[in-house]
Protein backbone atom coordinates (compact mmCIF):
# COMPACT_ATOMS: atom_id res chain seq x y z
CA UNK A 1 0.00 0.00 0.00
CA UNK A 2 1.10 3.22 -0.66
CA UNK A 3 2.27 5.63 1.73
CA UNK A 4 3.67 8.67 0.39
CA UNK A 5 4.20 10.87 -3.04
CA UNK A 6 6.79 12.73 -4.77
CA UNK A 7 5.87 16.06 -6.79
CA UNK A 8 7.42 17.74 -9.16
CA UNK A 9 7.26 21.40 -9.47
CA UNK A 10 9.34 23.99 -10.89
CA UNK A 11 12.45 21.55 -11.33
CA UNK A 12 12.40 20.65 -7.92
CA UNK A 13 11.41 17.25 -5.75
CA UNK A 14 8.37 17.75 -3.08
CA UNK A 15 7.81 14.68 -0.71
CA UNK A 16 4.87 14.62 1.15
CA UNK A 17 2.50 11.94 2.90
CA UNK A 18 -0.31 12.20 4.83
CA UNK A 19 0.67 14.19 8.04
CA UNK A 20 2.36 17.05 6.10
CA UNK A 21 5.47 17.64 3.71
CA UNK A 22 8.89 15.81 4.79
CA UNK A 23 11.97 17.22 5.11
CA UNK A 24 13.30 20.52 5.78
CA UNK A 25 12.19 22.59 2.25
CA UNK A 26 10.65 26.25 3.15
CA UNK A 27 8.84 25.69 -0.10
CA UNK A 28 7.36 22.86 0.28
CA UNK A 29 4.04 23.43 1.59
CA UNK A 30 2.61 20.13 2.30
CA UNK A 31 -0.22 20.75 -0.87
CA UNK A 32 -1.10 19.07 -4.32
CA UNK A 33 -2.44 21.30 -7.06
CA UNK A 34 -5.87 19.79 -9.04
CA UNK A 35 -6.96 21.04 -12.29
CA UNK A 36 -10.30 23.01 -12.94
CA UNK A 37 -12.81 22.82 -15.60
CA UNK A 38 -11.59 26.66 -16.31
CA UNK A 39 -8.05 25.45 -16.31
CA UNK A 40 -6.82 27.02 -13.34
CA UNK A 41 -5.45 25.32 -10.72
CA UNK A 42 -6.08 25.19 -6.78
CA UNK A 43 -3.83 23.96 -3.91
CA UNK A 44 -4.97 21.64 -0.73
CA UNK A 45 -3.24 19.48 1.39
CA UNK A 46 -2.74 16.39 0.68
CA UNK A 47 -4.91 13.71 2.65
CA UNK A 48 -3.45 10.76 1.89
CA UNK A 49 -4.87 7.42 -0.43
CA UNK A 50 -8.16 6.22 -0.46
CA UNK A 51 -9.41 3.06 -1.63
CA UNK A 52 -12.54 3.84 -4.07
CA UNK A 53 -14.82 0.31 -4.41
CA UNK A 54 -18.19 2.77 -4.63
CA UNK A 55 -17.24 5.80 -6.53
CA UNK A 56 -21.06 7.19 -5.94
CA UNK A 57 -20.72 11.14 -4.74
CA UNK A 58 -17.34 11.59 -4.47
CA UNK A 59 -15.71 14.18 -6.32
CA UNK A 60 -13.17 13.11 -8.37
CA UNK A 61 -10.15 15.60 -9.99
CA UNK A 62 -7.29 15.70 -12.14
CA UNK A 63 -3.86 16.21 -9.76
CA UNK A 64 -0.98 17.48 -11.25
CA UNK A 65 2.67 16.97 -10.93
CA UNK A 66 2.70 14.42 -8.89
CA UNK A 67 5.89 11.59 -10.30
CA UNK A 68 6.22 9.19 -7.94
CA UNK A 69 4.16 6.59 -5.50
CA UNK A 70 5.91 5.62 -2.57
CA UNK A 71 5.75 2.42 -0.32
CA UNK A 72 7.03 3.87 3.06
CA UNK A 73 6.24 7.05 5.09
CA UNK A 74 9.74 8.62 3.94
CA UNK A 75 9.25 9.06 0.43
CA UNK A 76 12.47 7.83 0.21
CA UNK A 77 12.50 4.86 -2.60
CA UNK A 78 9.54 5.47 -5.07
CA UNK A 79 7.74 2.17 -6.00
CA UNK A 80 5.26 3.45 -8.57
CA UNK A 81 5.96 5.79 -11.28
CA UNK A 82 3.11 8.05 -13.38
CA UNK A 83 3.93 8.44 -16.97
CA UNK A 84 5.04 11.68 -18.17
CA UNK A 85 2.32 13.93 -19.70
CA UNK A 86 -0.67 11.93 -17.56
CA UNK A 87 -3.01 12.86 -14.64
CA UNK A 88 -3.97 10.91 -11.70
CA UNK A 89 -6.73 10.30 -10.54
CA UNK A 90 -7.92 11.72 -7.23
CA UNK A 91 -10.72 12.97 -4.88
CA UNK A 92 -11.32 15.87 -3.12
CA UNK A 93 -12.90 15.36 0.49
CA UNK A 94 -12.76 16.98 3.31
CA UNK A 95 -11.29 19.88 2.44
CA UNK A 96 -8.19 17.90 1.40
CA UNK A 97 -6.95 15.82 -1.63
CA UNK A 98 -6.53 11.98 -1.74
CA UNK A 99 -5.31 9.84 -4.51
CA UNK A 100 -7.88 7.43 -5.63
CA UNK A 101 -7.22 3.62 -6.00
CA UNK A 102 -9.05 1.37 -7.81
CA UNK A 103 -8.01 -2.57 -6.74
CA UNK A 104 -5.05 -1.25 -4.92
CA UNK A 105 -3.37 0.39 -8.18
CA UNK A 106 -3.78 4.36 -8.89
CA UNK A 107 -5.62 5.43 -12.03
CA UNK A 108 -4.14 7.84 -14.34
CA UNK A 109 -4.80 8.85 -18.24
CA UNK A 110 -3.32 10.73 -21.12
CA UNK A 111 -3.60 14.90 -21.06
CA UNK A 112 -5.46 15.52 -24.35
CA UNK A 113 -2.86 18.05 -25.36
CA UNK A 114 0.29 15.91 -24.97
CA UNK A 115 2.14 16.03 -28.11
CA UNK A 116 3.49 12.16 -28.68
CA UNK A 117 4.11 12.18 -33.10
CA UNK A 118 7.43 10.74 -31.76
CA UNK A 119 9.69 13.19 -33.13
CA UNK A 120 12.72 15.16 -31.67
CA UNK A 121 11.37 18.64 -31.30
CA UNK A 122 14.87 20.23 -30.56
CA UNK A 123 15.24 22.97 -33.00
CA UNK A 124 18.96 23.92 -31.90
CA UNK A 125 20.92 23.63 -28.97
CA UNK A 126 23.51 27.02 -28.97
Amino acid sequence: MYKSIHIVRSYRVDRINEHGPIGHNRHNDGTVEALLKNGKTFAVPFGGFIEGSNLVGLKRVKLLHIRYLCDDEQALIPSYQIPKNHYLVGVFLECKLYVLLLDGQPKHFLDNNADFDGKNNVVRLI
